[in-house]
């Protein structure tokens, strides 16, 4: 009679009747389920074209590793060579066949005798230039 009893409770409740389908809605439910699909098929293409770019930035990723490895050890090659060079100058103060480094006293006179015949090769070059002004009469 359409009065059915609540669960639980011991009241009727009214029963409702099933919905109707029309034509109509079901060619919307048609017409959604095509353009959900196309909707998914865009972002499958999506998704594949994100994986392509994934792919190529982790290719470039290990290249720049593999070229960041192959500097380092040359960085340490190089270390290694310049300490055995260094290591290897000898100093005017030892005898022929013996090897050392120079010491700091050793580098600090080195390079004020260097400074020192700077200076007096430019004072040399002066006295010369005097010495051409008086031979041409323009100073007494």
């Amino acid at each position: 009679f359409g009065v059915q009893p609540a669960q639980g409770i011991g009241v009727s409740a009214p029963v409702q009747p099933a919905p109707q389908v029309s034509l109509a809605s079901s060619q919307m439910v048609r017409y959604q389920l095509v353009l959900i699909s196309f909707i998914m098929l865009a972002e499958v293409n999506r998704a594949d074209k994100l994986l392509e770019k994934m792919h190529s930035l982790e290719e470039l990723f290990q290249s720049q590793q593999d070229l960041l490895h192959q500097q380092q050890r040359q960085i340490r090659k190089l270390v290694e060579h310049e300490e055995r060079r260094l290591l290897k100058k000898a100093s005017i103060f030892v005898d022929k066949g013996t090897i050392r480094v120079y010491s700091a006293q050793e580098n600090a006179e080195g390079a004020l005798t260097s400074m020192w015949l700077l200076i007096m090769g430019v004072i040399v070059l002066l006295v010369q230039v005097g010495l051409a002004m008086i031979e041409v009469g323009s100073c007494r």
